[in-house]
């Protein structure tokens, strides 16, 4: 599992989601976590900020997870994370909102 971790203060823009998702594709890698503290740009829907640079990668295959620090501190373990993790993929793989 290939995992990148952005602690910032503000949300992750479009421009850091797509240098992640370019290095995925320099090493063919399908699916990645991206940790950003405080979450990525946009609302979720289509075609907004870096939640649009996410959904064009799926198109392409490369499919990007992203955790917040609220979620990784709710975690209390192993299960709690996995159950986590498989809702994630369900949500990204029905193209739902996500974040």
């Amino acid at each position: 599992m290939v995992i990148e971790c952005k602690n910032t203060g503000n949300p992750i823009g479009s421009a850091e989601v797509r240098n992640f998702v370019a290095k995925m594709e320099d090493v063919q890698l399908s699916w990645a976590v991206l940790v950003a503290a405080n979450g990525i740009t946009g609302s979720g829907q289509r075609d907004s900020h870096a939640h649009a640079v996410i959904q064009a990668a799926r198109v392409r295959k490369v499919n990007v997870l992203v955790l917040t620090r609220a979620e990784l501190a709710a975690l209390q373990s192993h299960e709690v994370f996995a159950d986590l993790i498989r809702e994630k993929i369900m949500r990204h793989s029905l193209n739902a909102p996500f974040f």
